[in-house]
């Protein structure tokens, strides 16, 4: 049986010794202060920082932290030079409003089966209503496994740290970072951390719950609550799609060697025999797939046999299940629309009403809209743009987002027109402010100067714990596949 996650359960803090801390330096540095990790790298001498760089550049270069376009072109992925730091009492704190989340999440399925105002907000096509409508239908009141990612806009410092940050999406499908978080992790302790604690005797800080352990488990959790003893998982990925593909093959080596059977398959190959689903002769038990069910269909339309897969779906063998379908940015509409509240129950709704962005799908309709009062949503669209953003609805990697205060009015109107004119391809969305913090760059000769970088936050959630991919970039929308780069964000006990 699995046991409910417990702090510091799953990793051991960093543990320097004695003969590390020569040379340290006498400053007494407190961590809860916002960017005192940052000083204390500058504390770093010049020549030091400089190897500190190569070293980073080194590791990430023999450890394949890679990103691979949508054109299978590869590039190294940013690593910040310094960490950002958390407590373990916030990590706990942010684990247990995610598992809130993940809890309202769920339950969009279900009001989609029932409720034909949720169906409105929640545009499928009418091929993906099918393949929606008929998995739902046959795994019924079933289990639900969406292993999802939440993105927020979160700063760790100042007392008001939990007041301050908002849910702005959800990645509910094939989410990415698994494998990169953890490993960042890993770069940052075995690098630039010791470095640190030469300076400063009391830096004590431990990696977060690696999210490849967090989904192995996810998975090996719901293989036994359907019944499946040593399962075998496939990791369904479409390789034409050069995007995530990466962290497959290495998330296969990792459940490999702790012991769970793993291949990586194409969702094309999957065949029946009976309800059983095969894959190149093995009988599969539970998919985790990077695939949305758009995507699954384009594949049909070009001639692939996916009556295997959606057998799967309707045997409950698939995570995320039809449930992560819903991830739609509408979500939040789910979330905010005071009209959908008989779904949640008082916490939930408190914790809407603290940390997620009032969020709308673009249409002719009168809604309540921030503050309360209810108005004809695209007048009042027209006149906010300065407080609001316009986003695709099922788009990812920060594409095609307009950010009201950044965009020229005749551009406004554009994107306005655009998202009226193809029903539930648009939402509109409160603006949340995201956070810059400062890191450090070495110069060419060595000293490292200060940089600006917008930072956001991406929370794995389950039982087992809370994983954290820390992202960065120069540009407002902070996205990886946007030349973006990633920080690493490790817990300080110190």
């Amino acid at each position: 049986m699995f046991q409910p996650w417990k702090p510091k359960s799953l990793f051991r803090s960093a543990v320097f010794s004695d003969k590390m801390r020569v040379g340290m330096s006498k400053k007494i540095w407190d961590y809860r202060v916002s960017n005192s990790i940052h000083r204390l790298f500058l504390d770093l001498p010049p020549a030091q920082a400089l190897r500190l760089q190569k070293r980073i550049a080194s590791l990430c270069r023999s450890k394949g932290f890679i990103y691979e376009d949508k054109d299978g072109r590869p590039s190294l992925i940013p690593l910040m030079l310094r960490p950002r730091l958390l407590t373990a009492a916030q990590r706990d704190r942010l684990w247990g409003i995610c598992q809130t989340m993940n809890r309202a999440y769920e339950k969009a399925a279900r009001a989609y089966l029932e409720n034909p105002a949720v169906r409105e907000i929640f545009p499928f096509d009418e091929d993906e209503k099918k393949w929606v409508l008929d998995t739902l239908s046959a795994v019924g009141g079933g289990a639900n496994p969406i292993f999802s990612r939440w993105d927020a806009n979160t700063s760790f410092h100042g007392k008001d740290w939990v007041e301050d940050f908002l849910f702005f999406e959800n990645n509910g499908v094939g989410i990415g970072g698994v494998w990169y978080c953890p490993v960042a992790e890993e770069i940052m302790l075995a690098s630039v951390v010791p470095e640190l604690a030469r300076l400063d005797p009391r830096l004590n800080l431990e990696r977060n719950h690696d999210a490849r352990l967090l989904l192995m488990k996810f998975l090996q959790r719901h293989a036994q609550a359907i019944g499946r003893r040593d399962p075998l998982v496939a990791l369904a990925i479409d390789r034409s799609c050069f995007e995530n593909f990466i962290e497959f093959p290495r998330i296969q080596r990792f459940f490999e060697r702790r012991g769970l059977r793993t291949i990586v398959a194409d969702p094309r190959r999957f065949e029946l025999s009976g309800r059983d689903v095969i894959y190149r002769g093995r009988k599969v038990d539970l998919i985790y797939r990077d695939t949305t069910i758009q995507e699954f269909l384009a594949l049909e339309k070009q001639g692939a046999d996916l009556r295997g897969l959606h057998q799967a779906f309707r045997n409950n063998q698939v995570v995320s299940s039809m449930g992560g379908e819903f991830d739609h940015k509408s979500l939040f509409e789910f979330f905010t629309n005071p009209v959908f509240s008989r779904y949640f129950t008082a916490a939930e709704k408190k914790l809407f009403a603290r940390h997620v962005l009032w969020t709308r799908l673009v249409r002719e309709v009168k809604t309540e809209v921030p503050g309360g009062r209810k108005a004809d949503l695209v007048p009042f669209i027209r006149r906010n743009k300065e407080s609001l953003v316009l986003k695709p609805n099922r788009l990812f990697g920060g594409e095609g987002v307009l950010i009201g205060r950044k965009a020229t009015r005749a551009e406004w109107e554009k994107s306005l027109e655009e998202g009226l004119s193809k029903p539930g391809e648009w939402v509109v969305q409160s603006h949340g402010t995201v956070y810059q913090k400062r890191f450090p760059v070495p110069a060419a000769n060595g000293r490292s100067r200060d940089d600006l970088y917008y930072v956001v936050s991406g929370f794995i959630s389950t039982p087992d714990g809370l994983a954290i991919l820390g992202r960065v970039s120069k540009r407002k929308v902070v996205n990886v596949a946007r030349q973006g780069g990633i920080s690493a964000v490790l817990v300080s006990n110190s």
